[in-house]
């Protein structure tokens, strides 16, 4: 019986869906690890959001109010190197990632609070589970480098951060548990406290992760403790102090941050506590 001779046709075609199988395993398996669902994940790729490459996949933030993707993106590395995960748009101001599921309304309403984290898988999976969160792509992301013409005290914060009407609203900030041992990590977190009480007016809070020997983020914890832990945390979350001696010293000396270059005022910052 004769052998029915190949189609390169057919076999290239095979070949792009075992590529294209590969690549959709690689980012549906990266957003699981966060906890998020297949159904939250499909609104992302269906609208438009959340695309795939060969290399990476490239999650593109919404505007603020509205569900229209902007130019700001984060993209993750399929094949990571040593130094580099993730790439931004090095030529874009940051920007705040606003999960598509929390409606425009929770960020004007100064009666509902606001999580920021840090990660903006961590935010889709915390308003999956129910949460108000918004996301910075990185601690000190809420801060630019301003033109030399722009000397405004705001010039150094995010457009984003600083259009925000946050006045008596309730922020709450949290960062994964490995703070404790990073200091600029605690200078990222005690400056933007610093920023959010003194210029937004707003009510901080800090919401603490466990400090347990692994690092976990929001949707660690989310995934390990659940969201009704989660809510004790939450209810339990302590006000920004004001009256110890770290951020007092910001709030004092606030009117030299706006050059990108904070004035060196940590020197007990690795033990001192929020």
């Amino acid at each position: 019986m004769p052998v029915k001779a190949c189609n390169r046709n057919d076999n290239h075609t095979k070949q792009k869906l075992r590529h294209i199988m590969i690549i959709q395993n690689f980012t549906r398996n990266d957003f699981i690890k966060s906890g998020i669902s297949d159904l939250t994940l499909n609104e992302y790729i269906n609208n438009g959001y959340l695309l795939e490459t060969p290399d990476c996949w490239q999650l593109k933030y919404p505007e603020l109010y509205k569900n229209k993707p902007t130019d700001y993106y984060n993209m993750r590395l399929k094949n990571p190197t040593e130094n580099k995960k993730y790439i931004k748009p090095k030529e874009l101001c940051s920007r705040l990632f606003r999960p598509l599921a929390l409606s425009p309304n929770i960020i004007s309403n100064r009666n509902e609070y606001i999580i920021i984290t840090e990660g903006e898988k961590k935010a889709i999976k915390a308003v999956q589970e129910g949460f108000n969160c918004l996301a910075l792509s990185g601690v000190w992301a809420w801060k630019r480098t301003p033109k030399d013409d722009e000397t405004e005290i705001n010039a150094d914060i995010i457009p984003d951060i600083v259009n925000l009407d946050l006045k008596n609203k309730t922020i709450y900030l949290c960062y994964d548990n490995d703070m404790w041992s990073k200091p600029q990590v605690k200078q990222a977190l005690y400056h933007f406290s610093a920023y959010l009480i003194a210029e937004k007016q707003a009510i901080v809070k800090i919401i603490k992760l466990p400090e347990i020997d692994d690092k976990i983020g929001l949707d660690d914890y989310l995934i390990k403790y659940d969201k009704n832990n989660f809510q004790e945390l939450l209810n339990n979350a302590d006000l920004a102090d004001i009256s110890g001696n770290i951020i007092p010293v910001i709030l004092l000396d606030y009117a030299k941050l706006k050059n990108g270059e904070d004035p060196v005022i940590f020197d007990n910052l690795k033990h001192a506590k929020i």
